[in-house]
C-alpha cells in the first residue's frame, strides 16, 4: 500500500501544484492591470511587481483549499478514466482506506499551510503594507479620522527647560447679562506644575484616567503624523486634558512628540451645566512642550497590525494584539474569529481532499473527467461563498467565534462523508433470493 500511496501523493501534487499555478498567474495579471493606475514617479514598474511578487504568499494562501480541491478532483477522475482506482478497490483497498491514504497526503500539504500562514505571509504582508504606506500613502484599514487607540493613562515625561509663552493663556468664561457666556484670553501665569518644577512627569495614575490615541497618517512602523492623546476621567468620563503633536515616533514602548501643545481642562462639567448663569474662571490652560515622551503599551508591531487583516497574522501576533484589545476593553470578536479560522485552516484542506474523493471515485463512461473537474469547481465556489457569507453573518449576530470558523467545514464533511456512504452502499452486490 506504501507504493500506491507514494503514486496517488505524486499524481496530486503534480495536479494541484499545475492548479495553483494556473490560478496565481490568472489572479496576479488581474491585480497588475488593476495597479497600473497606481503608476507614478514614486510609484515605477519595478516597484508595482515587487508589490505584486509580495502578495503572491497571500495569494496562494487563499488559494491553496480551492486549488487542492481540483488538484484531488483531476488526479482521481484521471486514475479512474484509466482504471487505476479500479484495480485499487479489486486488490482489497475500501472507499475508507483510500479516504485514509487521501488524509494522510494532505499532512505535508498542511505543513506547507502552517508555514505559509504563521511565517511567509505575515513577512509579506507587513512589507506590502510598508510600500503601500511610503510609495502610495494608501492605507487598508484607516477610516477617515485616522486610527484610535485607548489604553490606560500613564505619567508622562518632559523636557523643558521652561514653559513657553503660550503657557499663560487661560480661558475664562463670563456671563452675560443675558445669562449667555463668552469666553476671552486672560493673560495671567497658568497654574501648572511644570511651572514649578520644567522637568516633571504629567498625568494621573492609571487607575483614575484612560487615554485615546488618535493618530491621522502612518508613515512608516515608527513613524507617525498628526497625533492627539485625549485623555479622560475613569468615572466620570470627564475631559481632562490634550496632547497634540504634527509629528511623533513610536519606539522601544515609547511614543516620542516633538513640539507638543497640552490642553488641560480646569472645570467640572457637571457643575458647570448644573448651574449655567455663574461664570467660571480658568476654563483651560495650554502648555508647549519642546518634547513629550509618552510610556505605551503600543509596540511597532501593534501599530502595524493595524494596516493588516487579522487573518494574515501570525498566531503569536495575533494573540498578542488580542490580549492588547481586551485588556483595554476594546472589541475583540473579528480577531477572536480570525485566530478560529486560522487554527481550522488545516480541517479544511482535509474537508477539501474529503469532497474530493467522491467526486474523484464516481465512474462516468462518458465525458468523465470534463463533468468531474467542472463539478469540483463549483463546489469550490459554493463552499468559498458559503464559508465567506458564514463569516458576515457570524460577525452581525454576535455568533460564536468557533461556529462562525468551523461550522461550513462540518456541514461539507458530513455531506463528504454521506456521498462515500452511498457510494459504498450502491456498490455492494444484490442478494438475489432464489425461489425452491
Amino acid at each position: 500500500m506504501r507504493t500506491a500511496r507514494r503514486y496517488l501523493a505524486s499524481e496530486i501534487y503534480r495536479t494541484t501544484t499545475a492548479v495553483l499555478l494556473v490560478l496565481l498567474g490568472l489572479f496576479t495579471f488581474f491585480e497588475l492591470i488593476d495597479a497600473l493606475d497606481d503608476l507614478s514617479e514614486k510609484f515605477s514598474f519595478a516597484s508595482m511587481l515587487y508589490m505584486q511578487a509580495l502578495q503572491l504568499p497571500t495569494r496562494l494562501y487563499d488559494l491553496l483549499p480551492i486549488g487542492l480541491l481540483i488538484g484531488a478532483v483531476i488526479s482521481l477522475a484521471s486514475l479512474a478514466q484509466r482504471n487505476e482506482l479500479v484495480i485499487l478497490r479489486v486488490s482489497g483497498v475500501s472507499s475508507k482506506r483510500l479516504l485514509a491514504m487521501l488524509w494522510v497526503i494532505t499532512i505535508p500539504v498542511m505543513v506547507f499551510a502552517a508555514l505559509l500562514s504563521e511565517i511567509i505571509t505575515p513577512i509579506a504582508e507587513v512589507k506590502t503594507s510598508e510600500i503601500s504606506l511610503s510609495l502610495l500613502g494608501k492605507s487598508s484599514n484607516r477610516m477617515a479620522s485616522g486610527y484610535w487607540f485607548r489604553e490606560p493613562d500613564r505619567a508622562f515625561d518632559t523636557s523643558d527647560n521652561k514653559p513657553t509663552a503660550q503657557a499663560a493663556t487661560p480661558t475664562t468664561a463670563v456671563a452675560n447679562s443675558d445669562g449667555s457666556s463668552v469666553a476671552k484670553q486672560e493673560s495671567s501665569q497658568a497654574l501648572l506644575s511644570s511651572e514649578a518644577n520644567p522637568d516633571v512627569k504629567h498625568g494621573a495614575p492609571e487607575s483614575d484616567y484612560y487615554r485615546i490615541i488618535n493618530i491621522q497618517k502612518l508613515n512608516s512602523e515608527t513613524e507617525v503624523e498628526n497625533v492627539r492623546v485625549l485623555i479622560y476621567n475613569i468615572e466620570t468620563n470627564q475631559f481632562s486634558r490634550m496632547l497634540q503633536a504634527a509629528k511623533g515616533t513610536l519606539k522601544d514602548g515609547k511614543l516620542t512628540l516633538p513640539n507638543t501643545l497640552e490642553v488641560t481642562s480646569l472645570i467640572d462639567i457637571d457643575k458647570t451645566l448644573s448651574n449655567p448663569d455663574m461664570p467660571v474662571e480658568n476654563v483651560s490652560s495650554r502648555l508647549r512642550h519642546k518634547e513629550v515622551v509618552l510610556a505605551t503599551s503600543l509596540s511597532n508591531e501593534r501599530l502595524i497590525a493595524t494596516e493588516l487583516q487579522p487573518d494574515r497574522m501570525s498566531t503569536v501576533a495575533l494573540l498578542d494584539y488580542i490580549d492588547y484589545l481586551d485588556t483595554n476593553h476594546l472589541q475583540t470578536n473579528r480577531h477572536v474569529v480570525a485566530l478560529w479560522r486560522k487554527g481550522s485552516y488545516p480541517f479544511t484542506l482535509l474537508v477539501m481532499i474529503t469532497l474530493a474523493a467522491p467526486i474523484g471515485f464516481v465512474q462516468i463512461r462518458k465525458g468523465g473527467v470534463g463533468a468531474k473537474i467542472f463539478l469540483g469547481i463549483l463546489i469550490g465556489i459554493v463552499f468559498f461563498m458559503i464559508n465567506q457569507l458564514a463569516l458576515n453573518v457570524g460577525m452581525l449576530n454576535n455568533l460564536p467565534p468557533w461556529m462562525t470558523a468551523l461550522l461550513p467545514n462540518i456541514v461539507a464533511l458530513l455531506l463528504a462523508f454521506a456521498a462515500l456512504f452511498l457510494m459504498e452502499l450502491r456498490a455492494k452486490p444484490k442478494q438475489f433470493i432464489h425461489a425452491k
